[in-house]
């Protein structure tokens, strides 16, 4: 079993619910069931994140797009960004690194031990402190590094 924490990107929540991205949908329902066995963490921001992009995006009804939310708290340890991890995400922004958002999530996620943030949205390999982001998603199903982190 790996043994290296990581984090989600809203990016990976809201494709678990993307008609219509079949293939994604399908990648990411795969990626959270076998994250739910291993080390990761979901920052509330993500959560948050995914409620606002299913509800507006998706049309999902926000009833449901907020059990869903309530069944993951209940599933996956998950941190807030603390005012640390706002600072940190301050100074990344402006550098102009990272977007604010990414790197709040970056922070947090660093706060909870993680070392990567499987994300479709930032740049493979692109490093936030010891954090490393890995695109979870490859050219023929699951990156070899979601493969990786999720035992698979």
């Amino acid at each position: 079993m790996a043994t290296e924490r990581f984090s989600l990107d809203s990016n990976v929540l809201v494709y678990a619910y993307d008609r219509s991205a079949p293939v994604k949908l399908e990648q990411a329902s795969t990626i959270i069931a076998a994250a739910a066995r291993t080390d990761c963490w979901l920052t509330n921001q993500a959560l948050g994140e995914f409620f606002a992009a299913a509800t507006r995006k998706l049309a999902v009804p926000p009833a449901e797009a907020a059990a869903q939310v309530r069944e993951w708290f209940a599933i996956f340890p998950t941190i807030g960004a603390s005012r640390r991890a706002f600072d940190a995400a301050l100074t990344a922004a402006e550098s102009r690194r990272f977007a604010f958002r990414d790197a709040l999530l970056l922070a947090a996620a660093t706060e909870a031990g993680c070392t990567v943030v499987l994300s479709e949205d930032m740049h493979e390999g692109v490093r936030f402190g010891s954090l490393t982001v890995r695109a979870p998603f490859g050219a023929n199903g699951l990156s070899a590094a979601a493969r990786r982190l999720l035992d698979l």
